[in-house]
């Protein structure tokens, strides 16, 4: 089934939350919030970041659609800092596991960085991804990204240590 993109707003706080909620619980060891601390966050606060009051105008989340169902996402957050205002990070991404392996996280991560592309002033686009995660890095690798460093031990999870790759894109 083909996806379609576009902008989240707080009409789809329910479905964005859902699934970041669903990305927490089922994949504990690829995000650093976690589902308990996360399941407690009232949804009106995520309406409310996903508003333009929310946001800085450069500040997005893009879902993928497979029909009426939000399958994935990821956001875009401009730092605000004026001598650091030329970086963005990408957070968040997920896509649901049933729709994995059909192409719609590299449909979405190309989407993002297009809009990254038309922001004015913005020059780089930065993310962290669990060392762990081979596949994710491959998709971060093919859209052009590139290691600048290494988080050891970056988050604790179970007893356990995971290290974050720390990766970069250069858009201009």
């Amino acid at each position: 089934m083909p996806v379609t993109l576009r902008e989240l707003d707080a009409g789809d706080a329910d479905a964005f939350w859902q699934l970041r909620l669903r990305g927490f619980a089922d994949e504990p060891a690829s995000f650093g919030s976690s589902y308990e601390e996360a399941s407690q966050r009232p949804l009106a606060d995520v309406a409310r970041e996903l508003r333009s009051e929310g946001l800085s105008p450069d500040d997005f989340v893009l879902g993928a659609f497979a029909g009426d169902a939000l399958v994935a996402i990821t956001g875009l957050r401009r730092e605000r800092r004026l001598k650091r205002s030329h970086r963005a990070e990408l957070w968040g991404m997920h896509v649901a596991r049933e729709h994995r392996r059909q192409g719609i996280g590299r449909t979405v991560l190309l989407g993002v960085l297009e809009r990254a592309q038309r922001i004015a002033g913005l020059e780089q686009v930065l993310l962290t991804v669990m060392a762990a995660n081979p596949a994710a890095i491959a998709l971060y690798a093919s859209a052009g990204f590139t290691r600048y460093g290494f988080a050891p031990k970056a988050m604790r999870l179970d007893g356990r240590w995971f290290d974050e790759e720390l990766m970069r894109l250069e858009l201009r």
